[in-house]
């Protein structure tokens, strides 16, 4: 048989939480409503107007971010507000670079040609 890639024991952590972050991360609702967090916190009906996304689906796409911990709420008086959590985008790329051995500060990467068309969603 071919030679199969195998992980050490040590990485398939990382392995399966990269598996669940980008899980996460795949759909681009997801990352359209990071995109708008990112520039402060915001609450279900003001993120909804934004993106025109529908409530309940939002909801949905913001209880996914949560529990894997890319988005932090907390309650104001009868209103919830989400803001994105930094800390673990840092957890993200410390896996990645477990994962793939080389650290993305030291590294000199080459733009990618690949993405010089659109993004398809």
């Amino acid at each position: 048989m071919a030679g199969r890639a195998q992980i050490s024991g040590e990485l398939v952590p990382v392995v399966r939480r990269l598996s669940r972050d980008f899980q996460a991360l795949r759909a681009v609702a997801r990352l359209r409503i990071l995109a708008a967090l990112a520039a402060g916190e915001s609450n279900v009906v003001d993120l909804s107007v934004a993106l025109r996304i529908s409530q309940p689906l939002l909801s949905w796409h913001l209880k996914e971010l949560r529990l894997t911990g890319f988005v932090h709420s907390r309650r104001l008086g009868r209103e919830v507000l989400y803001q994105v959590v930094p800390a673990r985008f840092s957890v993200l790329m410390t896996d990645l670079e477990a994962l793939l051995g080389f650290s993305f500060a030291e590294a000199s990467l080459p733009a990618a040609s690949i993405l010089s068309g659109e993004v398809e969603a």
